[in-house]
């Protein structure tokens, strides 16, 4: 399956390395455009967390009125705690990298490829390799995976990672595919982004790269500029431009 992934034309320098490798972000939830992401919802705490807090207050000295005064003002607030904890844990812990299984959506070439002006990076899906791996806790866990589109927002589910592929029906022409993982895994650049994030980078070899399409209004320079790019770093790879089709609402994609 190939996927794909928009860029507007000031983003070329970032992306395409002179080892003639491909450069991807990982992206926090602040640097994210849909403000749901990574923001599972938990309205009631987890039995779990209660049974432990119980038994761990059984275990204390305490007198039994106490012990009913803890149980009933103390412990729902420290388990609200950890539902607010897990939502502001889950955003600043996990990056998202994502990608279209769509090559030539037109929405998707006007706001991630600033309208047609940028280019489009083609992998194959079976390029990035997820070690399966039995045990792994949340706060190291890693998954490739298409997103699912639905009306309902998840809520209160005990697998708060698989809610991170869910996502409201809005978002559905975008046919995502994404890689969510922490951003503990990926190196991070010196600089910093225009928001003051750190940068977290995932580096894919260039011969996994299947091919760079540029924007139906790519200007000369952003042309020229991955052009020299190929024939000096990655003279493998094949280069297309988007062409509007003379007779359906389609893109065309030529040989550059």
């Amino acid at each position: 399956m190939k996927l794909y992934k928009y860029y507007p034309p000031k983003s070329k320098e970032f992306i395409l390395l002179k080892s003639g490798d491909i450069s991807f972000r990982f992206s926090q939830k602040e640097a994210l455009n849909d403000p749901f992401e990574l923001t599972p919802v938990i309205e009631e705490y987890p039995q779990e967390l209660i049974t432990a807090m119980d038994k761990k207050l059984d275990e204390m000295e305490v007198e039994p009125l106490a012990k009913i005064l803890i149980h009933d003002l103390i412990l729902p607030d420290i388990a609200q705690d950890f539902c607010d904890s897990s939502q502001k844990l889950s955003a600043h812990l996990f990056g998202i990298l994502s990608f279209s299984r769509k090559k030539d959506h037109r929405s998707l070439w006007a706001y991630y490829g600033e309208n047609h002006t940028g280019f489009m990076v083609c992998i194959d899906h079976k390029s990035i390799e997820i070690p399966k791996e039995k045990g792994i806790d949340f706060f190291n866990a890693s998954r490739f995976d298409k997103v699912i589109y639905t009306h309902k927002r998840p809520k209160n589910r005990s697998d708060i990672f698989n809610t991170f592929f869910v996502k409201d029906n809005s978002w559905k022409h975008e046919s995502e595919y994404r890689w969510i993982a922490p951003l503990k895994s990926f190196p991070k650049k010196d600089s910093l982004d225009a928001k003051k994030l750190d940068i977290h980078t995932f580096t894919l070899s260039r011969e996994k790269v299947k091919g760079i399409y540029l924007g139906a209004n790519a200007s000369a320079d952003t042309i020229s500029y991955i052009e020299k790019w190929a024939n000096s770093h990655n003279p493998i790879i094949k280069l297309y431009q988007a062409v509007p089709c003379q007779s359906d609402f389609k893109f065309n994609y030529t040989p550059v």
